[in-house]
Order: C-alpha cells, then structure tokens, then sequence
C-alpha cells in the first residue's frame, strides 16, 4: 500500500476546508479584538444612555463571532473526517489473500475448484516434462 501517496490525496482534499477554518478563526479573532475594544471604550462610563449602543454592538459582535467558530469548526472537522481514515489500522491488505468462506457447502465447492486447478497444473507439468525430456529416451533406443 503507498502510504505516502494516500497521505498526499487526503490531505489534497482536506486541505480547503483546514484554510477555510483557519480564515474563519482569523476573522471570529478579529471580531473579537473589536469586542475587547468597545468593552474598553465603555469602562468607566455610567450612563446607560452611552453605553447602550456599544453594548448592542458588542452582544452583536459576539453573535457573528460564534457563528464564525462554529463555522470553522465545521470546516475542521469536515477537513478531518477526510484525512484521519488513512490511520485506520483495520482497514484490509488489498493483497492478501482471499479469505476462505464460513459455509461448508461453499467450502466444499472451492475446495474442488482448487483441486481442480492444482490437476490442470500437474498434467500441462507432466506434457512439459515428456516433451523436454523426450529426446533422452529416443536416442537410447537407437
């Protein structure tokens, strides 16, 4: 199995969502910087006249700063649900071999089918065997 080339195309895929989480967690930070800044604006100041728009500015901004780490969040995880299966360890060896079946009858059958072959095998063996080996016996006859 190419681990490497899997680990490349998994992350060629998730790749778009990581970069779309990371820029909605820069732009939720952003907002949140702005948050800090009004909060700072209105430290000191009692009049609940002044500080009534800033206030609904910043519930305002910490609304659409959620929004946007969920957002992002999603992204992530959408992103991981792509590149973390290529870990899984159960997953089966495209080159081993076929397992055999549980049901008798069926075993039976590939059983016989396997015979089957492993005679073909032994009579194209033995045509092979004579015609190579057919020049040995005719000359000491002569």
């Amino acid at each position: 199995m190419d681990f490497k080339a899997k680990r490349e195309q998994a992350e060629a895929a998730a790749k778009p969502h990581w970069d779309r989480s990371e820029a909605l967690n820069f732009e939720a930070s952003t907002l949140e910087n702005r948050m800090r800044d009004l909060r700072g604006s209105i430290r000191g100041v009692s009049d609940a006249a002044q500080r009534k728009p800033v206030e609904d500015e910043f519930d305002t901004l910490r609304a659409q700063a959620e929004g946007l780490r969920l957002q992002a969040r999603d992204a992530q995880a959408a992103g991981d649900r792509l590149y973390w299966p290529i870990y899984n360890l159960d997953e089966t060896n495209p080159r081993s071999p076929k397992e055999l079946p549980d049901d008798p009858d069926k075993l039976l059958t590939a059983y016989k089918v396997l015979l089957g072959q492993i005679e073909e095998t032994e009579n194209r063996l033995k045509s092979e065997l004579t015609a190579a080996l057919a020049h040995h016996f005719v000359t000491e006859e002569a």
